[in-house]
């Protein structure tokens, strides 16, 4: 393992080198304060939405706190920015399944309402990304955990969304 060494020319400069370090391995550190800061301040950009994602599966073992309290939010949500949760939760599904299906299990229990909440009280945009999230779940399901997907998507109603 290699070893950085740093010169530095005055004791400032030290000190700032270090604060900066310092202040962002701070940001890694979880708690659910940090978390309502970071998701409402989400909005619909991909990187946004991708580098939340990150951060929250680098929490997988947080996933139920992580979850209620994006449900939380969600409900809190303004109309236009609820799209961008669901696009979150979408990417999070998705690249937590290599990990473990903590996320699965915990975003089940609240998805198919929020989806459904959007698609019934949302504008055009909202109702057209809860259409292509829900056609596009019975594939990524299988992938994701190999369950008889017509009889999880009954339990769950997504398919009543689309009616």
């Amino acid at each position: 393992m290699m070893t950085k060494f740093f010169a530095y020319r005055t004791v400032a400069e030290a000190f700032k080198h270090n604060y900066t370090i310092n202040s962002r391995m701070s940001d890694d550190i979880f708690g659910g304060q940090i978390l309502a800061d970071k998701l409402s301040k989400l909005n619909s950009s991909q990187q946004s939405i991708e580098s939340l994602s990150r951060w929250c599966i680098s929490y997988r073992k947080k996933a139920k706190q992580i979850v209620e309290t994006w449900d939380k939010l969600f409900k809190s949500a303004q109309r236009e920015q609820r799209v961008s949760f669901l696009y979150l939760a979408n990417d999070i599904l998705q690249n937590s399944r290599r990990k473990g299906s903590e996320f699965v299990n915990e975003f089940w229990k609240v998805l198919p309402a929020s989806l459904k909440h959007v698609y019934e009280n949302g504008d055009e945009n909202g109702k057209k990304a809860a259409s292509r999230l829900v056609m596009s779940y019975p594939r990524r399901m299988f992938i994701l955990c190999g369950i008889p997907l017509c009889r999880k998507l009954r339990e769950w109603k997504l398919f009543s969304v689309l009616k």
